[in-house]
């Protein structure tokens, strides 16, 4: 695997920078503990240059740069998988250049196994890790949803707004989760997972047609402490695979 030192030191700046540092895999703030990768090897004929860069921590890295593929357990890390990652990271990173260096929030889904070729359903994942110099108190958890979207949740555990929020021009289901809770630095909160905070949506044919055909987004809102928030939008077709 080629060293990162290789890249010339201000294309290896200028990825670092752009990452705040951080992973662009795992999102985790990691310091001097980075390496700036080759996506394409240079041994297959990557160049050194800044689009064929990204930041990874030493964890990531080797996974990334290190595939047996005579075992081939687990799935490699594809080139544009990587880019992916890199370029998402990236854009965060441009939107939110103010977000806490250490801190941020990982929003995700799993398909559920039970679903079928009429009807997907989906698992959401939020948390957050902490590693702003001091610890919070407390925190408060919005989530939009394209309004036309089927949403099932635990009622105890999110407050539901009864009539759709009007964001821009869509309408939005909107849900809040929250907790007074101490979260320590360094520490990681599972916000909402399917074992202790469930929420799921589901899509069928209709939904994935209509969805592709509008600028639907699913939009989420971090509230905690002295941190200033923490906001993403993410385009709804990338929140399922049909």
């Amino acid at each position: 695997m080629a060293s990162h030192m290789s890249f010339p030191t201000s294309i290896r700046e200028e990825a670092l920078v752009r990452s705040h540092r951080r992973c662009c895999v795992c999102h985790d703030f990691v310091g001097r503990n980075v390496n700036v990768h080759h996506i394409i090897q240079e041994a297959q004929g990557g160049p050194s240059d800044l689009a064929n860069s990204i930041a990874l921590c030493f964890r990531c890295h080797a996974e990334a740069g290190h595939y047996n593929h005579a075992h081939p357990l687990g799935t490699k890390y594809s080139p544009e998988e990587l880019r992916r990652h890199r370029d998402q990271w990236w854009a965060h990173c441009e939107k939110i250049p103010a977000e806490p260096v250490g801190s941020g929030l990982d929003v995700g889904w799993i398909k559920d196994s039970s679903s079928n070729g009429v009807v997907h359903t989906y698992w959401l994942t939020v948390s957050f890790v902490n590693e702003s110099p001091s610890k919070l108190e407390g925190f408060t958890l919005d989530l939009f949803f394209p309004e036309q979207i089927p949403v099932h949740c635990a009622a105890h555990d999110f407050q539901i707004e009864q009539s759709p929020v009007t964001i821009g021009e869509s309408l939005f289901k909107k849900l809040t989760i929250g907790s007074s809770d101490t979260i320590f630095r360094g520490q990681t909160i599972q916000i909402v997972d399917r074992m202790r905070h469930p929420l799921s949506y589901k899509m069928d044919d209709g939904l994935y047609t209509a969805a592709r055909g509008g600028p639907w987004q699913f939009l989420c809102n971090f509230y905690t402490g002295s941190l200033p928030p923490i906001r993403d939008a993410i385009p709804w077709i990338k929140m399922h695979k049909f």
